[in-house]
C-alpha cells in the first residue's frame, strides 16, 4: 500500500473508529484538507520526511493528530474525544510531532 493511501486509511480509522480499509474509498482530498489543512499528497511527503528520524514509536496517526490540532486548534478534551485517547496521550504525542515538523528543513515550491 502506498503512503498516501496508508495515511488516508489511518485517518478513516481514527475518525470513524472502523477498519483501516473499510471506509478509505469514501474519503477525498477536500475532506482531508478540511481536517488537516494540507493535501493527502503533502501529508504523505511530510510523513516520509519525518520517518527519516527513525527510532521513534510514532505512527502516521500521530502526524494526523498534530495536523488536526494545528488546523482546528480546539481544546485537548475535544481532540482527545475525536481521536479516542486520553488528553495526556494526545498532548504528549501532538507536541512531540509538532516539534519534529518544526525541525524539518523544507523549502516551499511555491513562487511568491
Amino acid at each position: 500500500m502506498n503512503t498516501k493511501v496508508f495515511v488516508t486509511a489511518h485517518l478513516m480509522a481514527i475518525l470513524a473508529k472502523k477498519s483501516l480499509y473499510d471506509r478509505a474509498n469514501y474519503f477525498n482530498d477536500t475532506s482531508f484538507r478540511a481536517f488537516f489543512g494540507i493535501s493527502t499528497t503533502v501529508c504523505a511527503i511530510l510523513w516520509n520526511r519525518l520517518s527519516c528520524f527513525g527510532g521513534t514509536d510514532y505512527e502516521p496517526k500521530h502526524l494526523l493528530w498534530g495536523l488536526m490540532f494545528l488546523k482546528l486548534y480546539s481544546t485537548e478534551e475535544v481532540h482527545a474525544s475525536i481521536t479516542g485517547v486520553t488528553r495526556k496521550t494526545f498532548r504528549e504525542r501532538v507536541w512531540v510531532m509538532i516539534k519534529m515538523i518544526s525541525e524539518l528543513k523544507i523549502v516551499s515550491s511555491y513562487q511568491l
